[in-house]
């Protein structure tokens, strides 16, 4: 009979595990978490979880994790505030547990490359993982083991790509207004997910950010720092053409009814490959993964995602690291696939933020209609 891992969740009572949960099924189980929130304000959903007060861990905000946390457990998946990622993913690699942890290890560069260098120097490699969920995705998958190299086949190198992850407003995002401020990367590090797939499936490099312009959506999101951002890019790499850009558009807090998660590869001889993404609650609830439509010389091929949630794959990458397999992403491409992030904080740092309605309205435009 196969092992049964324990698992820690810090930050359970967030909404990660409302989707993870009901995954863990026979190999992995939740056995204790942390969290900053007292359990009597938390309980009902703890306790769905199968969480009882004596495996609950309130923590002050920064603090070091407590020991008892960690007795007993075999992985720990870290989904709280993105500004304590770093400092928790080495409390638990220091504990010598496997760790998964939801989007980022850390929020600068600086940061980010002492951790890669922690991680080598002290023998951590294939222990842990940031879990970037739309590298997982169904759709993703396609792209990367059937569509990319039918693309370049049929159509040669990249030669521009054109991104927009876009939502309209929602309570859950403005119950996480935490996402846009600075200290925890803002909103172009929380939709990483257009950049990452360009970097992890397709190789690009993110060379230079050639302009990035931030905008205030919806100021009951965050009146001060940007919650949508249009960027533009140089991308190199070996299946990329001389030239190749790549503009991307992400947001939240747009008009009820504008959700829209495309992405548009454009290759030298003329062929277009167009992904339409779902969101994960879609996808969960409906079954459906999303489609893609390629688009060559007027030959159009179209065809449906089909596989695993990203979160079934997400358990099986846990199973795997426990096993000594190693871990999903090498380091040197955790480096690649947040690089895009750090140049567009950099291109934005110091510029006035969007704010006008007009000018809000004009970038959602561009980026429902895919602009290059």
């Amino acid at each position: 009979m196969a092992a049964k891992y324990k698992l820690g969740g810090i930050g359970a009572g967030g909404h990660w595990y409302g989707r993870l949960h009901e995954f863990l099924k026979d190999r992995v189980e939740l056995e204790k978490a942390v969290g900053i929130t007292r359990f009597e304000d938390k309980r009902a959903i703890l306790e769905s979880y199968g969480l009882t007060k004596d495996r609950y861990f309130q923590v002050v905000v920064g603090a070091s994790l407590p020991d008892a946390f960690f007795e007993g457990i075999d992985v720990i998946h870290v989904a709280s505030h993105n500004q304590f990622h770093e400092h928790q993913t080495r409390d638990c690699l220091e504990h010598e547990k496997v760790t998964v942890v939801e989007k980022t290890l850390a929020t600068t560069e600086e940061a980010t490359e002492n951790f890669l260098r922690y991680v080598r120097r002290n023998g951590h490699e294939g222990r842990v993982t940031p879990h970037v969920h739309y590298l997982d995705k169904a759709l993703t998958l396609t792209l990367q083991n059937e569509l990319w190299s039918k693309a370049l086949k049929d159509a040669g190198r990249l030669a521009r790509a054109t991104g927009t992850f876009i939502e309209d407003v929602s309570e859950e995002d403005l119950r996480r207004q935490w996402l846009f401020k600075p200290e925890n990367g803002g909103i172009f590090m929380d939709w990483i997910h257009p950049s990452a797939m360009l970097a992890h499936v397709a190789g690009a490099h993110f060379a230079e950010c050639i302009e990035a312009t931030g905008y205030v959506v919806n100021p009951a999101y965050d009146p001060a720092n940007p919650t949508g951002v249009e960027a533009r890019f140089a991308l190199t790499g070996k299946d990329l053409a001389p030239g190749c850009t790549a503009t991307i558009r992400v947001g939240k807090g747009f008009p009820p009814g504008v959700r829209f998660k495309k992405m548009r590869l454009e290759f030298e001889r003329g062929g277009a490959l167009d992904l339409t993404f779902l969101d994960t609650e879609t996808e969960i609830e409906t079954g459906r993964k999303g489609t893609w439509v390629w688009d060559l010389d007027g030959q159009v091929e179209k065809g449906r995602a089909t596989g695993p949630s990203s979160y079934e794959l997400l358990v099986e990458e846990m199973v795997t690291m426990l096993e000594g397999k190693g871990s999903p992403l090498a380091l040197d491409e955790i480096r690649e696939i947040f690089r895009p992030v750090w140049i567009t904080l950099a291109a934005l740092k110091g510029r006035e933020v969007v704010r006008e309605g007009d000018a809000v309205e004009a970038m959602m435009k561009r980026a429902i209609a895919l602009v290059h």
